[in-house]
């Protein structure tokens, strides 16, 4: 695809190496190379309650069935800095299951999992993650799930408690 050739010809540039070949054998036999280069290839596109439409559907079919369980656990791979494992805490959370659950929210980009464990987001973002939130149907003020500081929104240790962030290769 078009990012993924951008990203390609961007390194080729900034790496030193001068071909696709070159590249690929440096990727091979070099796994500090390969290591750099995949943390910069798995970029990190994501946004709490991203696809309304998903999370509404969530909300109405899949926590009813999981009210049933006593306790479950979820995995969401792929997790980049943590915003779809939060939006799924909250919707547990306004569900009355939350503690009943353990996420697992794994990613193979080190970085973004840091931001994640952190929860701390650009407060200019709140904006779009509080109308995301009303979309898909959020029942509280998005407002009591994080605090403020400087130009950060800390979200709420209440949320983190159930979720474990991880690293993992899905291939």
């Amino acid at each position: 695809n078009a990012s993924m050739r951008r990203k390609i010809l961007n390194q080729l540039s900034v790496s030193g190496v001068k071909t696709i070949a070159e590249m690929t054998h440096k990727v091979l036999t070099n796994p500090d190379f390969f290591a750099e280069l995949l943390q910069k290839f798995s970029t990190t596109v994501t946004e709490m309650f991203r696809d309304a439409a998903f999370y509404k559907a969530i909300r109405t079919v899949i926590i009813p069935q999981l009210k049933t369980y006593p306790f479950f656990k979820i995995w969401i791979a792929g997790c980049a800095t943590g915003e779809e494992a939060y939006s799924i805490a909250i919707m547990l959370k306004e569900a009355g299951i939350y503690d009943r659950c353990q996420i697992y929210a794994t990613d193979l980009n080190k970085k973004s999992l840091i931001a994640a464990k952190d929860g701390i987001y650009p407060v200019a973002l709140i904006q779009t993650y509080t109308t995301n939130y009303l979309k898909a149907g959020g029942t509280n003020d998005f407002s009591d799930y994080y605090t403020t500081q400087y130009h950060n929104a800390i979200l709420s240790s209440e949320l983190k408690k159930n979720i474990l962030f991880s690293a993992h290769n899905l291939a």
